[in-house]
């Protein structure tokens, strides 16, 4: 029998964890950076004091023999990596560092290690997953009515020494989301989670369930048409891991050798994954024409039939197919080769370049690496490679293991949502800086959903 303390300290994780998603929420909401930049700060300050007081309390009782050591050894040692990498670069800024410190050990044990708590983690993931897809809803909604009033704003934040776009811009929709690649990914998660609960049933009644269709069909559309590479291959990536467990445990081919199992789901997967990519260009094309259909209404002038220019300039015009990510992968390269043991500390990559190596791309352009693997490697070097990549692949063998142990067993419990939507940002942190050393709501799914895949992978066995 818990006592109180133990069930507020339930509820204020679970709470805590709701806060996050908030926080995280506004912050991928572009005229969310209109407000000024105290109210941000204000707001993280908040977010991170309770979550070091949530892991304080944690600390504690485990100190007093009344909670278990739940902790993974490697994310603590990969913990110690970011501080010793912080204290060896702290010429060039220290403060950055200890905050990046702090929200990454909420992530590893507060947002991961909650997972592994079946009272509070099936209260938490209705709340959280009831409150991603209605709020992605309503953005993708507003977005596409943007598009199709073409709607534009764009603003010089001198703050944040950026530009903030709304709406359509430059060949691509980025609607109300700060950006469209992020928002494009987070799209991918709420298609899956909302096509889960239409498998599953799990709503109400025939309302809901035709509001989950029609929310499968915004995120789509979105990511027709934000232009992001990141969000079709995202995409088309988790549909294919879809497909193939779907047709490689069909009951129609069950009996067949599991060679000729494995090869029907490859290749019906790679049929699946060309539709999908033609239907792109297809919805792209369809949509096009749409804006001057709410011309003709808001005019009142006959219909020119003239589409909208969806291409990229900054795609189309460039002889760089990755538009300059190869150059910053290999001058993030460059940075660990300069600082191979520790890496040159998560905040401190663009003084380090500038200083260091100033005829490097990220120093000249004063970007990060958009890669979230390659970001790893520069900020934590190969001390902190060795420790996350431990993690990292024992969890893959893992899922994979348990994946093919059993016929169906990935469709348990939502452990093919989990799966699916981690798969979802660990694909678009090949073209982002996600996942890791970075406090946005990828991250937040990232971590939430690994650890329950975790706890089921063990309850299952």
């Amino acid at each position: 029998m818990k006592s109180n303390v133990q069930r507020f300290n339930q509820l204020s994780k679970e709470y805590y964890i709701l806060f996050m998603l908030i926080l995280l929420m506004f912050r991928a909401i572009g005229p969310y950076s209109l407000l000024p930049s105290i109210v941000d700060n204000l707001l993280y300050a908040a977010g991170a004091i309770f979550g070091s007081i949530i892991i304080l309390i944690d600390l504690v009782n485990i100190v007093r023999g009344k909670k278990k050591w739940n902790y993974n050894w490697w994310l603590i040692g990969f913990l110690v990596v970011i501080f010793i990498s912080s204290i060896v670069n702290r010429r060039y800024g220290i403060t950055g560092n200890i905050k990046l410190l702090v929200w990454q050990s909420i992530y590893f044990l507060v947002v991961y290690e909650v997972t592994q708590d079946n009272e509070i983690f099936p209260r938490l993931i209705k709340k959280f997953t009831g409150l991603l897809t209605s709020v992605w809803f309503v953005l993708a909604l507003v977005s596409l009515i943007m598009f199709f009033f073409q709607y534009s704003y764009t603003v010089h934040l001198q703050t944040r020494s950026r530009f903030l776009r709304i709406g359509f811009y430059e060949g691509r929709l980025f609607g109300v989301f700060e950006d469209p690649n992020f928002g494009s990914t987070v799209c991918v998660v709420v298609i899956i989670l909302s096509f889960a609960y239409l498998v599953r049933k799990s709503y109400g009644n025939k309302w809901l369930g035709l509001l989950l269709k029609i929310n499968i069909i915004l995120q789509f559309l979105y990511i027709v048409l934000s232009g992001s590479r990141t969000g079709v291959l995202v995409l088309i990536s988790v549909f294919f891991v879809y497909s193939f467990f779907k047709v490689f445990y069909s009951k129609r081919i069950n009996k067949q050798h599991v060679l000729v199992k494995f090869l029907c789901a490859i290749l019906l997967s790679l049929v699946g994954c060309g539709i999908i990519y033609l239907s792109v260009d297809l919805f792209k094309w369809i949509l096009s024409y749409i804006p001057e259909l709410f011309n003709e209404v808001k005019t009142k002038n006959p219909v020119k039939e003239k589409p909208v220019d969806l291409t990229r300039p900054d795609v189309e015009n460039n002889d760089d197919i990755s538009n300059g990510r190869l150059a910053l992968w290999k001058s993030g390269i460059e940075l660990f080769k300069s600082s191979w043991l520790v890496g040159v500390s998560p905040r401190n990559m663009l003084p380090y370049a500038s200083d260091m190596l100033p005829q490097t791309f990220i120093a000249k352009t004063q970007k990060y690496t958009h890669n979230s693997y390659i970001n790893l490697l520069a900020s934590t070097g190969s001390l902190g490679v060795v420790t996350f990549v431990s993690f990292f692949v024992s969890r893959i063998i893992e899922i994979v293991a348990f994946s093919f142990s059993k016929v169906n067993n990935f469709f348990q419990q939502g452990y093919a949502t989990y799966v699916l939507s981690v798969l979802a940002v660990a694909v678009s942190g090949m073209f982002l800086n996600d996942i890791i050393l970075v406090n946005s709501i990828g991250s937040l799914i990232f971590w939430l959903f690994l650890g329950r895949i975790v706890y089921l992978s063990k309850e299952f066995k």
